[in-house]
């Protein structure tokens, strides 16, 4: 569980309906937020131990390692998205970063603490491609191949914003989304990653070496 927000917490209750669980990862041992109080009733109805990982904790998948990168220096009076847990996933020579809902404030922690850990193949672009989950500073640090955004079709908040777009595409970031595409599965061999949409792999996203807003 990233963090205490309906659209991150409230499917999992759901999700452990089907699916069977040893641990649970989440940044606060408990918060007041109703998704976040039905996952933890959920966790305790299935006996399900939570642990809620420090920096620098790595937890292995498979021939895979996941890294704990934030959060880092949680103040109270932080917004919940600046909580969120940050994972980076390597695996071979290709490597993940799941920057959740992380914006400017704990980006900002993350480039000063982590800033090694950074660079990675893909990005799971941070806050649904929203302007304040990137900045200059933070897509010149991580520089992904790919970019994954999720976001929901016609969202009410403009998810992904251009300021945003436009970055990744300075950094030559392949760019795929969503809201376009449906579900984004890539697979990595360990040394090279392969990226399949669900749906409409023609969209009108962006790939290096294209003009902006053509399709690939």
């Amino acid at each position: 569980c990233s963090h205490p927000h309906e659209d991150h917490a409230g499917g999992l209750p759901g999700a452990l309906e089907y699916a069977s669980c040893d641990q649970a990862l989440a940044p606060l041992a408990s918060d007041s937020d109703s998704a976040y109080t039905k996952f933890m009733d959920a966790l305790a109805k299935y006996d399900i131990p939570l642990t809620v990982p420090s920096v620098g904790d790595q937890f292995a998948l498979g021939s895979a390692v996941i890294s704990v990168l934030g959060p880092t220096d949680i103040e109270p009076s932080m917004d919940a998205n600046d909580k969120s847990l940050v994972l980076r996933i390597d695996y071979g020579q290709t490597s993940f970063l799941f920057a959740c809902d992380a914006e400017q404030e704990e980006q900002q922690l993350l480039l000063y603490n982590e800033y090694d850990q950074l660079h990675v193949t893909v990005l799971k672009a941070a806050h649904h491609g929203s302007a304040n989950g990137a900045s200059y500073a933070w897509i010149k640090a991580v520089q992904p191949q790919v970019t994954v955004i999720s976001c929901g079709q016609d969202n009410p908040y403009g998810h992904p914003h251009q300021a945003a777009l436009d970055l990744l595409k300075q950094y030559g970031s392949t760019l795929y989304r969503t809201d376009l595409q449906g579900d984004i599965t890539i697979t990595s061999d360990g040394s090279q990653v392969t990226v399949t949409p669900s749906a409409n792999a023609d969209a009108d996203v962006w790939v290096p070496g294209s003009t902006p807003g053509s399709t690939p």
